[in-house]
C-alpha cells in the first residue's frame, strides 16, 4: 500500500533582525568575549603554583628552624629540586638584632620565595 506524497508549503513572515542590528549584537559579544579571556589569563598567570606553594612553606619552616635552633649562620640547602640560601646580618640597631633572608630557586635558579624577618636574641 503506497501512500501519496503530499506537500505543504506554510509561508509565515517572521519578524528579521536588520544586517546593522546583527553586527552590533556580534560586537558586543566579541568584546565580552575578550574581556573575558582577558580575565582568565591574568587569573592563570597570578595563581600559585604548587612549586611556589612548597617553597613557601620550606622557607617557613627554615626560619622557624633558625629560630628554634639559634643557628645564626649563612647556610645553602637544597630538597626536591629546590634550592635554599639563608644569610644572616646583624642589623645596626642593636646588638642583639638579626635579619635572616631566605631565597629559595627551582632547579634553574629562578627565584621562587625571597623572605627577610627580623629576629632578636633572647636573653640568656
Amino acid at each position: 500500500m503506497s501512500f501519496p506524497k503530499r506537500s505543504v508549503l506554510v509561508s509565515v513572515q517572521l519578524p528579521a533582525a536588520s544586517l546593522i542590528e546583527v553586527i552590533i549584537a556580534m560586537v558586543i559579544s566579541s568584546v565580552f568575549f575578550g574581556l573575558g579571556t582577558m580575565v582568565y589569563l591574568q587569573i592563570l598567570s597570578s595563581s600559585l603554583s604548587p612549586q611556589k606553594l612548597r617553597a613557601d612553606r620550606w622557607a617557613t619552616a627554615l626560619i622557624q628552624k633558625t629560630r628554634e635552633e639559634r643557628s645564626y649562620l649563612d647556610q645553602q640547602f637544597a630538597e626536591n629540586g629546590l634550592l635554599a640560601e639563608k644569610k644572616v646580618t646583624l642589623r645596626e640597631e642593636g646588638k642583639d638584632l638579626y635579619q635572616v633572608e631566605i631565597s629559595i630557586a627551582d632547579s634553574t635558579h629562578t627565584v621562587l620565595i625571597h623572605r627577610k624577618q627580623l629576629m632578636q636574641l633572647p636573653p640568656e
